[in-house]
């Protein structure tokens, strides 16, 4: 995975926080991650307050780009709540293809699952042992 933090703030540590962030939600999607760009930067709201705007890019091998924002009161807010987003569009989107595909090849979907958990009850066995002695 290839991050690549813009960071548009006079604040020091900031590219490490992000990458480190980046780094611990986002590991498990390491191997589907081509690109990510992550900018941070301050913006005056129309209540006076400054607010930090993060963007993040996400170039996804198979399947395109994803593109993320959040708006908080400070950098690291911001950078958490842009991650985090990420993370949710992520796993929808990675896991719907496994998703579907499992159902589809299982034939029954949710009621096909529920039905063979039902019948690998470890219950039943433990009563079959205290009968057998």
């Amino acid at each position: 995975m290839n991050i690549r933090p813009f960071i548009e703030l006079p604040e020091k540590n900031l590219e490490a926080f992000a990458e480190e962030r980046i780094d611990l939600v986002l590991g498990r999607f390491a191997d589907r991650i081509a690109h990510f760009d992550i900018h941070v930067r301050a913006e005056h709201s129309t209540h006076g307050a400054e607010e930090y705007l993060c963007t993040c890019d996400v170039k996804l091998h198979p399947r395109g780009t994803i593109h993320v924002h959040a708006n908080e009161s400070s950098a690291q807010n911001a950078i958490i709540a842009a991650v985090h987003r990420a993370e949710t569009v992520l796993a929808k989107t990675v896991d719907r293809g496994h998703r579907s595909k499992a159902v589809r090849h299982n034939g029954g979907g949710v009621r096909h699952l529920n039905d063979a958990l039902d019948s690998e009850d470890p219950s039943e066995d433990a009563s079959l042992n205290v009968s057998e002695e």
